[in-house]
């Protein structure tokens, strides 16, 4: 854990910890495990001084580069695949400008479950039933439906603190 000024950050890299908590999120984060292991990070900002009047929760799909898993995309779609971690970025991008203008009144907390969805011996396959921390069962009837597994158990996490409010990008 390392603390800046207002900004905390967590990086969760153990695979096991994932695997049991983050269900669906470690399915498609199975295909990268030898190359590119998930993370789960938690970045908060909160005033310096003061207890916040609202807590935001924001969850960002953070899949760092998107093959579409076994079910690959064409070739012409497959070029802009790293932009699928847009909703990390922007999400981080909201925590630093919270910080740079000291916002008094909010604490803001990003969660994303940052992984790439490839294609390996162990990557998820079509019609896998798997868990999601929420205890719902998920049927994978697609290999590039992964940020919606990312989103579940991030979003399921940031529920546990119940934030004021809740945005998914």
């Amino acid at each position: 854990l390392t603390r800046y000024n207002t900004v905390t950050v967590e990086i969760i890299d153990d695979v096991k910890w994932i695997q049991e908590n983050m269900p669906a999120f470690f399915e498609v984060a199975r295909g990268s495990l030898a190359t590119d292991p998930p993370k789960f990070i938690r970045v908060n900002y909160r005033p310096a001084w003061g207890k916040p009047a609202k807590k935001i929760a924001l969850v960002g799909k953070t899949v760092i580069f998107d093959t579409g898993g076994y079910q690959v995309k064409p070739d012409n779609f497959m070029n802009t695949m790293k932009a699928d971690m847009t909703g990390g970025a922007y999400v981080l991008g909201a925590i630093m400008a919270a910080a740079e203008l000291k916002l008094e009144n909010l604490e803001i907390t990003a969660y994303l479950a940052a992984t790439p969805n490839k294609i390996d011996s162990d990557a998820m396959t079509p019609d896998s039933i798997v868990g999601s921390s929420c205890g719902k069962k998920i049927e994978i009837r697609h290999t590039d439906a992964e940020g919606r597994l990312t989103l579940i158990d991030a979003v399921h996490r940031k529920k546990k603190k119940k934030p004021d409010s809740i945005l998914t990008v």
